[in-house]
Order: C-alpha cells, then structure tokens, then sequence
C-alpha cells in the first residue's frame, strides 16, 4: 500500500497525460476561435524539408497550442491566476476598475513619429491641400483613475508635445484630451481599444470646429443599440467573465448615402448607408461602421455640396466619418496599411480640396506605412 501512495501522484499525472492526448486526437477541432476573434492554425504540412529544418516542430508547437483541449478554460485560468499572484496585465492587458480592460502602454518611438508627421505635412502641401490632423489619445492615458495602482507609464505626453513641435503650419492640429477628459460620457469601450459612438462624436463636434462646419446637433440622432459586444482587448486579454459592451448606432434619418469598399479603389458593390449591421450578428460588431478595414471606402451623398473630402486613417476613423458623411458630396477613405497606390493622382482625378488625417496616437507612433504618403 505505501508502494502505491508512493507513486500515486505520478500515476495520476501520466493518466491526466494521456486523457489529455486522448481528448486532443478525438475531439472535433475548430477553424476559429470566438474569444479570441481569430482564425486557428491548421495542421502543417509533413514533408522532408519542413521536418529538416524545424518548421515543422515549430508550427505543430502553434498547432497544439490552439486546439489543446479546453484551450479557452485553460486561458482563462491562467489569466485571473495571474491577477491572482498579483501579475495584472500580464496578458498584455490591464483588469481596470469598472470592467475595463486596456492594453499596456505600446513602446513610444520619437523617430518614427517624426517622420510620419514629415509625411503628412510634406503631402498636404505637395497637393495644396486644406489639412487637418485628430490624433485619438489611448485608453490608459486618459483613463488613469481606472487602471491598477502600479502599471506602466503611457507616452502620450511625449508623443503630442512632439506633434505640436515637428507638425508645419501646413496642417491643424486638433488634441482632444482636454474636451474627453470633460466629458461626463463614456468615450471608450470597456473592453475595445476604440471609442464609442458619443466619444466619435466629440471627435466630430471638433474636426467641424477646424473645418468652419456647423455640427448636426444630436437632437437629429435617434440612438439604435446593440448589445454583447466584445472587442479587441477582450480578445487578447482571456479574462472571459468581464461584461461587454453595447455598441451604439446614432442614426440620421436625413443622411441618404452610397458607400463602396474594396482594397484597389474599385467601385463595385454599392451599399446603401453607412451601417453594415450584419455584422451586428458576427463575434466582432465593430465593422458594423463602414464594414471596418478597408484600402478605399467612397462615401456619395448627392444631396450634400461641401466639396471633396481625403480622410488618410486607421479604424478609429470609421465611426466618426459616418457624422462627416453629411457635409460633404464625397469622402474617400484611405487605409495605408491596405493601399498601395500613389495617393496624389487620386486627389487631382477626384477634384479633393481637404484632407483629414485620423489615427489613434500609438498607431501614429509606429505605423510605418504613413511613409505611403511620399
């Protein structure tokens, strides 16, 4: 009997050992994973060469990692284990106060920010046009009553006085901490990196301040919303048991418009308005606005006769674009991490006049596909 209680945890671990691999070969495997709103490895290919020089290995090692059984519960655990051994954020993601979950600050790169800034200045006065630049703070720099009592610092600070130093009068500048941090509303989600509907809002309350517009006032808005929303800082947290989020649809009943989307400027399929609310039924409601990432978005409204409008962006651009839609005959949308092509014969074949740069800051920071602008 001793001998047995002896190596009873080593029989128990060998068991567990091989349900688990039981369960692994058996079970049904997924192409992808809601949580984490992702595709999941495929099995790799077996040949010679992949087994010689170690991709195999290394791609059976992603393999398992995705289908492993019960992946989700695993992840999970070891997420709330973590925050239990006092670890927050070591997912990448900080727990925050009132359900928020949000990233860790992003390494702040000055060089690459300067040369972005030269970009956008250097394009807007190439082209003679009237320009304006809305740089969205991140979530942990204005939410920092909401974050754990240690976390890491964010550059904001750096990276707008930056901006205010290197960006040439060829371009407007338009900072929108001070008008979130008076606000009483919720500007960004809890468990996305972007912001709401009501934060978009103030963002286009203030490019119409630059831009000499007046604002259709919110009374013209009927609020349609949509619940169960879950975003990327979810995705990438595992902390599953948080709440989500309701994504908000403020809608003019009066804006009558045709978008197109696709990755080449090609104008295929038209679509009728600015929502695309099948995606309101998908693990990632987000696209709902504009149908999320695209290289070209063209928006037409006939019935409006302020001009010809570039907005060059990221994806914190689609849910306040859908306001600007009101003011001007034509947007065109452009996603430099998508287009590929010279964007000057576009602004002179379509007669553009202004052009509206919208990124959130960390993506400012680092994205070196501005340089697409040269």
């Amino acid at each position: 009997m001793k001998k047995v209680y002896k190596y009873l945890s080593s029989f128990v671990f060998l068991a567990l050992v091989f349900v688990l691999l039981l369960l692994f070969i058996v079970m049904p495997k997924t192409e992808y994973s809601s949580n984490e709103k992702r595709v999941l490895s495929e099995f790799p290919a077996v040949t010679f060469d992949t087994v010689a020089d170690g991709s195999f290995g290394s791609k059976f090692e992603t393999y398992l990692s995705d289908h492993f059984p019960f992946r989700n519960f695993f992840v999970g655990l070891n997420a709330y284990y973590s925050q239990l051994l006092g670890n927050n954020g070591a997912t990448g993601i900080y727990n925050a106060k009132d359900g928020y979950l949000i990233s860790k600050p992003e390494a702040f790169n000055p060089d690459r920010l300067t040369k972005n800034l030269g970009y956008i200045s250097d394009f807007a006065e190439k082209n003679a046009l009237n320009a304006v630049l809305l740089a969205v703070p991140s979530p942990g720099s204005m939410l920092e009553d909401k974050l754990p009592k240690v976390h890491e610092e964010y550059a904001d600070s750096k990276a707008f006085a930056l901006i205010e130093e290197n960006l040439t009068d060829s371009v407007q500048f338009t900072d929108m901490r001070d008008i979130f941090a008076s606000s009483d509303e919720q500007i960004y989600y809890r468990t996305d990196h972007h912001i709401t509907s009501a934060g978009s809002y103030l963002c286009y309350e203030a490019l119409c301040n630059a831009l000499l517009l007046p604002p259709v006032d919110r009374s013209a808005f009927h609020v349609e919303t949509s619940e169960g929303f879950y975003g990327t800082t979810y995705s990438r947290s595992g902390l599953w048991l948080e709440k989500p989020d309701t994504v908000e649809l403020w809608k003019d009943d009066s804006l009558d418009v045709t978008v197109w989307v696709s990755e080449d400027g090609s104008e295929n399929e038209p679509h009728d308005g600015i929502f695309f609310t099948d995606h309101l039924t998908e693990d990632d409601q987000y696209p709902v606005f504009l149908d999320g990432n695209h290289g070209y978005t063209h928006i037409h409204n006939e019935n409006a006769d302020g001009g010809k409008l570039l907005i060059v962006k990221d994806s914190y651009a689609h849910c306040m674009t859908g306001f600007l839609a009101s003011h001007y005959s034509d947007i065109y949308m452009i996603d430099l991490r998508y287009y590929k092509l010279e964007l000057s014969p576009l602004v002179a074949e379509k007669g553009i006049d202004t052009v509206l740069y919208i990124y959130g800051i960390d993506n400012l920071s680092s994205d070196s596909n501005i340089a697409w602008l040269a």
